[in-house]
């Protein structure tokens, strides 16, 4: 199923309740106008039977029977147009004047932050250390670069809390909407009592004008770290916007002007990953290759990549996708990852064919799973307790699905054999895209190692668009699906890592995950 039928289909039930009120209507103003006809018939009757009566009964009117047809017609009108509204609301409103700043990523060094304000021609963007040491980072705006500057800051303190101020070239502020004080603090570089990250993919203001309060509930859970894992815009749904810079641009902007985003953004620091509906739905690189696909990318660098810690240059043509930061000194390291830029695609990626795979089939592509590799190897070196793997996709093969990583079953054979050769424990992953929440254990050869996936979407959007968990090929711990929003959380301890899932906003399921060594 093609993710652009399923919001029409979702919509459904708006649509026919709309409908319905207009039949209610039709069928109540029917009832009182028949019912005034046969008054007005009783009533002639009675006059035509009186002696001396020469009256006859008065010609019913169309007036009544025109105004309800008429009312009908503006009520499906009124439906026509909400209909109209909600698909095609990207080609209506462009979003240009947004103005906002939000936080970027941390690592235990490093912050950024980012602004856009299509008023200046420059930003200047000022971190005051704890100590009141102020350090300042002036970035040009421009509609070529859509107002958006990405202030980089190295060389923090870690664990410190830094305050933000922005003005722009004429000296005035730009703050948050709500006048609220941004903060950003680093990554810690002891090992806290307990760090919680927040994570989740898929985000769509569906229906349209309703917010995307998914990422309110991502918000409540209170997290120290938010991680977005793809799927921050769809550029495909209802339809594929083209290929021009500005209407991917558009999607982008709306997301901005999002109360519920915005303030989780101004008060939690991200990391991002992108997936495949930054693009299309199941998009690729080379596979086959897309015309408009270095537009959609440059977009997303412009407004979310190039704010990441590991963009040294972001102005250089080959960024890397991939990254991995850690908190506290070995308390957990984190493996962002990236399963589309590198992607070969298996040549019978039909789930049918769930018994045939390409030898070269690989998701992250020969460099990054030397990363990987290096990671677990480095994650051992320096005695790091929890291991989080960071997928866009589910690494659980129980979906026979080629776009999850039953597309690359040896790929994922070979990290889980390098994990237990390495003598890996507490390896988590973590992963979204399905539109449904699923809880897999993770076979492990190596004596007493547990691994653990939680796969939590979507944050906001509709929901139940893709076929569910089909064999249990691993073991299958939970799994929910028909809600519009899901936010995933775990909390880091040195002992265990505690799973928290919410479905609209409530408590759905939680599990943990004690360290084996």
């Amino acid at each position: 199923m093609t993710l652009v039928r399923t919001p029409y289909r979702q919509l459904l039930p708006y649509e026919i309740a709309m409908f319905a009120v207009a039949l209610v209507f039709l069928g109540v103003w029917g009832t009182l106008w028949l019912r005034a006809r046969r008054l007005r018939a009783r009533s002639a009757a009675e006059s035509s039977g009186k002696p001396g009566s020469t009256s006859k009964a008065a010609p019913s009117s169309p007036k009544p029977v025109l105004a309800a047809v008429a009312a009908v017609v503006a009520i499906m009108a009124v439906l026509l147009g909400l209909v109209f509204d909600n698909n095609w609301h990207i080609r209506m409103y462009s979003h240009s004047d947004v103005r906002t700043v939000r936080l970027g990523a941390v690592t235990s060094s490093f912050a950024s932050v980012i602004v856009r304000d299509p008023t200046a021609k420059s930003i200047t963007v000022t971190l005051t250390a704890p100590d009141t040491k102020k350090i300042d980072v002036t970035v040009p705006v421009s509609l070529d670069n859509d107002f958006v500057g990405i202030a980089r800051f190295t060389g923090l303190s870690g664990g410190a809390e830094h305050a933000v101020q922005v003005k722009n070239d004429r000296g005035e502020d730009v703050k948050p909407a709500n006048g609220q004080e941004l903060k950003i603090k680093t990554l810690p570089i002891k090992n806290p009592d307990s760090f919680k990250v927040a994570f989740g993919s898929c985000n769509l203001p569906f229906p349209w004008r309703h917010g995307m309060s998914g990422f309110k509930n991502v918000l409540d859970m209170k997290p120290d770290l938010f991680l977005h894992l793809g799927d921050f815009i769809y550029a495909d749904v209802p339809f594929q916007v083209g290929d021009s810079t500005e209407n991917f641009r558009r999607l982008y902007r709306r997301n901005l002007n999002d109360a519920y985003y915005m303030e989780l953004a101004q008060s939690v620091p991200s990391l991002h990953m992108f997936d495949d509906h930054e693009i299309f739905d199941n998009w690729v690189a080379g596979a086959p290759p897309v015309p408009y696909a270095p537009t959609a990318l440059a977009v997303y660098r412009e407004h979310v990549h190039n704010a990441m810690p590991h963009e040294a240059d972001p102005g250089k043509p080959n960024p890397t996708w991939f990254y991995n930061v850690t908190v506290g000194s070995d308390l957990a390291t984190i493996f962002m990852s990236n399963t589309r830029a590198f992607r070969k695609p298996a040549s019978t990626p039909a789930a049918s064919s769930k018994d045939l795979e390409s030898a070269d089939a690989t998701f992250l592509g020969a460099d990054q799973l030397a990363a990987v590799d290096a990671w677990l190897q480095d994650a051992q070196t320096r005695k790091v307790t929890w291991k989080v793997f960071v997928s866009s996709v589910p690494f659980s093969p129980n979906y026979v699905d080629a776009d999850t990583w039953y597309g690359a079953r040896r790929e994922r054979a070979a990290i889980l054999k390098r994990a237990d050769e390495l003598g890996v424990h507490n390896l988590i992953v973590l992963s979204g895209d399905r539109h449904e929440v699923g809880v897999f254990e993770i076979p492990r050869k190596l004596e007493g190692a547990r691994s653990v996936e939680f796969s939590v979407s979507p944050l906001h959007a509709f929901y139940d668009d893709l076929p569910s968990i089909k064999e249990e090929i691993e073991p299958i711990l939970f799994k929910d699906a028909g809600a519009r929003s899901y936010a995933g959380a775990i909390e880091i301890s040195e002992q265990e890592v505690k799973f928290a899932v919410r479905r609209m906003g409530e408590p759905l399921y939680d599990l943990t995950v004690k360290r084996t060594k």
